[in-house]
C-alpha cells in the first residue's frame, strides 16, 4: 500500500485530517504492517512545496482493518472537523476512474516527478 497525506501543520485548508510522523508508525504497529519506504517529500530531494509523509506498506498477515475506534487511539491524527475541502466518497467506482485519470493528467511535472521517483524507490525494495 502507498500512502501520500498531509503533515500536520502543513497545507492549509487542503482536507479535513492531518497526520503526523508517529501516526506512521503507530498504524504499521496496530496493523502488523512493515514500512518499506517512509519519506516527508520536502526533507530530502523531493523538495516538494509543503511535507507530505509518503510512506509503502506491506501488510504481513491477511487479517481485517482495525476497527475506527482502534484507528482513532492509534494517535497522530488532526480532525480539523472542515468539511469544506471533504470529497464525496460515495461517488461510483466509474466517475472516481474518471476523476482519477482527469486529475493525473493535470498535475503539475514536479509532482509527476515525486510519485515516479518514488515508486521507483518502493519497486526496487
Amino acid at each position: 500500500m502507498i500512502h501520500v497525506f498531509p503533515l500536520k501543520g502543513h497545507w492549509p485548508k487542503h482536507c479535513r485530517y492531518y497526520y503526523t510522523e508517529p501516526f506512521v508508525r503507530g498504524l504499521a504497529k496496530k496493523c502488523n504492517y512493515e514500512i518499506i519506504n517512509y519519506t516527508i517529500l520536502d526533507k530530502d530531494e523531493f523538495k516538494a512545496p509543503r511535507n507530505l509523509i509518503a510512506v509503502a506498506y506491506i501488510k504481513r498477515e491477511n487479517e481485517p482493518f482495525i476497527s475506527e475506534t482502534e484507528f482513532y487511539q492509534i494517535g497522530g491524527i488532526v480532525d480539523t472537523g472542515d468539511l469544506t475541502f471533504t470529497g464525496d466518497y460515495t461517488v461510483d467506482v466509474e466517475k472516481a476512474a474518471e476523476i482519477l485519470i482527469s486529475t493525473l493528467q493535470r498535475l503539475p511535472k514536479p509532482i509527476k516527478k515525486i510519485g515516479k521517483v518514488f515508486l521507483k524507490k518502493v519497486v526496487r525494495k
